[in-house]
């Protein structure tokens, strides 16, 4: 009886507190593993966890991690409750005259309450699981997205054994041994003071639920270390070492093709591999527009405090896509607005396959372009003229006085652009082109135009980076748009094959500038064998429809190209054996 009125008050109890166990869980794997200072805050206060959590992942969320949650408490406290109580009435407890022995009481508590959790264990686990996994936005620590207790137990033991439903037991054991000594104890102690001292003597209840409130107490502040360091145990990847960055990278999400792209690269050839902390800001149009384009100023603002950034292609709406998407306005790029934070230049790098015919054939090193990004068009203004009319440009200096030129007279309908920059900025962007072409010992040209690219296959074999005119800070992307022809086709569940290369390097080259701030060589090694087996897989034959011309001439068979999902694949296949 003792096991079951122990273990039914738990579940009770466990119901009305899982929301906290959520917000508690979430806050607890805030910050794993990085820096002090260098990790972004989710989750300010446990009652900003509740706000955060119920805007991302809704209301449901608090309660996540509910059902193993109550079966934990069941098993934990039934099994030691009913145990204490039942040495306790054997006097195993107590001296000769009844009297309570303090060490006996905090061994026997310890010992119910340790045992209790060690068996109890399986359902800790996968509670932590289902709590951890959280909307991209707000996520630390690893995501299971397991869709249920007993699957998520199931998926354990298939992929770990016996073994790995407890693989928290070693961390559950020290947990429940203090949180049981300082409760039981506590509980235990409280009652006899109040029963010696007749307090609350005509109220068992309340004294009682006094009793409890200490324990209560007690277990709080005595458990907290060891609870944070059985979270992460419990939440941490069993299924292979990886490589850790301690510091953030800034990963701004995109539209359309692009955007399952990432999202596939991310699952198969980057998160099995690498611990990354992502400061997220999803910056399509439809949250562009939601935000009223705020979420593009926190993105631009988050990349000049962490220092590496990658992007994911963004759609530029014009007029039809205004109606589109119902937006409130035609919301400029987001890559203008960041470039103009950065005020940096934009450097364009074609990797290099053996096997990819070149408009050149002796083009067997890539050639790099850089363009100024400060000012022009994306921080230009334009308008359009109705009627007849003069434009003027007017300067205005700090002591007041005005100078106007007249720029153009209209005789009717027009159009009219004004953009600009600066001697700083100018002189800053031939630093940054001298500074590259002597870190790679290249020769340095003046030019006009970065078509060049094309010549060496495909812009599907771009590398797109926008460095910061002091080197220190970097955006990486796709040197593509969102492919929208192929995402309409994917869309009518078409087969796709779009080249997922350019996005790709945009993740090692981000990744290897923040290997390069942080002196981490094994995640500079890491992203060098990615570029790789990229490379091997086109070497090789295998390439996505836009190279099939380049390798099997113009007349090439659907049967001699991948689809990006295969081709992804291919290349997971050389980066496990090339790792």
């Amino acid at each position: 009886m003792d096991f079951a009125i122990g273990g039914a008050a738990a579940v009770c109890a466990g119901f009305f507190t899982n929301p906290l166990e959520v917000m508690k869980t979430r806050m607890q794997l805030q910050g794993e593993l990085r820096s002090r200072g260098h990790h972004a805050v989710h989750y300010k206060n446990v009652f900003h966890a509740g706000f955060v959590i119920t805007k991302h992942d809704g209301i449901l969320a608090l309660q996540a991690g509910l059902v193993p949650g109550l079966w934990f408490q069941l098993v934990l406290n039934g099994y030691r409750f009913g145990l204490y109580q039942i040495l306790d009435d054997k006097g195993y407890m107590k001296d000769k005259n009844g009297k309570l022995v303090f060490h006996k009481s905090v061994l026997i508590g310890g010992f119910a309450g340790a045992s209790g959790a060690f068996i109890a264990s399986p359902f800790y686990l996968i509670k932590t699981h289902l709590q951890s996994q959280a909307s991209k936005e707000i996520a630390f620590g690893h995501q299971y997205h397991y869709k249920g207790t007993w699957s998520g137990l199931w998926n354990i033991f298939k992929e770990q054994g016996v073994k790995g439903l407890f693989r928290g037991g070693s961390s559950a054991v020290p947990r429940a041994f203090v949180g049981s000594t300082s409760q039981l104890t506590s509980f235990a102690y409280c009652k006899e003071f109040m029963k010696k001292y007749d307090i609350l003597s005509n109220s068992p209840l309340l004294a009682s639920f006094t009793a409890s409130m200490v324990g209560g107490i007690a277990i709080s502040v005595m458990m907290t270390p060891f609870d944070l360091v059985s979270t992460r145990l419990y939440n941490q990847d069993a299924t292979k070492s990886k490589i850790l960055v301690q510091k953030p990278i800034v990963e701004i999400d995109g539209d359309e093709m692009t955007k399952l792209i990432f999202d596939e690269i991310k699952q198969k050839l980057l998160f099995p591999f690498v611990e990354i902390q992502r400061d997220y800001y999803d910056c399509s149009l439809i949250n562009r527009n939601k935000t009223e384009n705020q979420v593009s100023k926190d993105a631009a603002a988050a990349i000049l405090k962490h220092n590496v950034g990658v992007k994911c292609s963004t759609i530029t709406p014009d007029e039809e896509r205004v109606k589109e998407f119902n937006l409130t306005q035609m919301w400029p790029s987001p890559n203008g607005m960041i470039r103009n934070a950065l005020n940096g230049t934009q450097f364009r790098e074609s990797v290099i396959c053996k096997n990819i015919t070149k408009y050149v054939p002796g083009w067997t090193k890539p050639i790099i372009m850089g363009r100024h990004t400060f000012g022009d068009q994306y921080g230009g203004k334009d308008l359009s003229i109705k009627k007849p009319s003069k434009i003027f440009i007017t300067v205005k200096s700090e002591d007041g006085k005005e100078e106007s030129v007249e720029v153009f007279s209209y005789n009717g309908r027009g159009v009219a652009m004004l953009t600009f920059n600066t001697e700083d900025s100018i002189r800053a962007f031939a630093v940054s082109c001298f500074r590259l072409a002597l870190e790679r010992n290249y020769p340095l040209y003046f030019a006009t135009k970065n078509v060049v690219g094309q010549g060496f296959g495909s812009m599907g074999l771009m590398i797109h980076s926008l460095v910061s005119h002091d080197g220190k800070t970097i955006l990486t992307e796709p040197a593509h748009g969102t492919v929208t022809r192929h995402y309409r086709e994917y869309e009518k569940g078409m087969k796709t094959s779009t080249n997922p290369i350019s996005s790709i390097f945009a993740w090692t080259r981000g990744l290897q500038h923040r290997a390069k701030l942080d002196s981490n060589t094994p995640l500079n090694r890491f992203t060098k064998i990615l570029e790789k087996s990229t490379i091997d897989t086109v070497e090789s034959g295998l390439v996505t429809k836009d190279l099939a011309p380049c390798v099997f001439g113009k007349h090439f068979k659907e049967s001699q190209y991948l689809s990006t999902s295969e081709f992804i694949d291919e290349v997971l296949q050389r980066l496990n054996r090339n790792l």
